[in-house]
């Protein structure tokens, strides 16, 4: 695998609309690998967790190492495609907002999570993956 520094490397605009990024050819090579035999597009599968870091689960480095085994998580990431690529806030929503409209939180306009009674949103010429333009409100779904 080729070495890859944060600092050196230089990033890639490939539209005006998109944030400028590092291309990982090799990423790119083992994507198409996998996913070139398909007859049908690939289920997508996303988790997001409030308060879980990078090297928490067994298939980062962490699980059994850190004292808390994720066997479920590094089967799906053995079994699929394994992105190492990310941004992400320290709280959920602007994450969860970013999930939603594809974009960063300085374009979107929630950079903390809503407080009681307050009215934070997305901004109003934003639109999530659901089509609805205008003013889009969160809650965090809780799964025991």
């Amino acid at each position: 695998m080729p070495t890859f520094d944060p600092i050196a490397t230089a990033t890639v605009r490939k539209a005006d609309h998109l944030e400028p990024a590092f291309v990982h050819a090799h990423n790119v090579e083992v994507a198409k690998r996998k996913l070139g035999g398909r007859r049908k597009p690939p289920n997508i599968l996303i988790y997001l967790m409030d308060d879980v870091g990078w090297g928490d689960f067994g298939c980062y480095g962490g699980g059994v190492a850190v004292g808390a085994p994720t066997p479920n998580f590094d089967k799906l990431a053995r079994q699929g495609l394994q992105l190492t690529s990310c941004y992400s806030e320290p709280s959920c929503s602007p994450s969860r907002a970013t999930l939603h409209t594809g974009r960063v939180p300085n374009r979107h306009g929630l950079h903390r999570p809503p407080v009681c009674r307050a009215r934070h949103s997305l901004l109003a010429v934003e639109s999530s993956v659901a089509g609805d333009p205008g003013v889009v409100r969160f809650k965090a779904a809780s799964r025991a």
